[in-house]
């Protein structure tokens, strides 16, 4: 989580139906990442939860390899929970 008083902004892939994610970088700048598979499924939306969660316990080193550093879970557009970091505990 960031430390308090850090407003992250975290920019949405696109607006899309069922659960997405949104990222940020160490700024707390929107941030969409590039590279192998991402964000092509995280733009797609996932139909629950439970493969948007997966899909990210599985794409956290790519997504921290392609700047992003906080991770936002939204359904049908509101935040569900976030941001949190994507890096592991010290």
């Amino acid at each position: 989580m960031p430390a308090a008083g850090v407003s992250a902004r975290l920019a949405s892939v696109r607006c899309v139906p069922g659960w997405s994610w949104t990222f940020a970088d160490d700024r707390g700048e929107p941030l969409e990442p590039q590279g192998e598979g991402v964000p092509q499924q995280a733009a797609r939306g996932f139909p629950v939860q439970a493969d948007a969660e997966t899909w990210l316990g599985e794409s956290w080193r790519r997504l921290l390899a392609a700047g992003a550093e906080r991770a936002e879970l939204h359904h049908e557009g509101a935040r569900v929970y976030g941001p949190i970091t994507l890096r592991p505990p010290a």
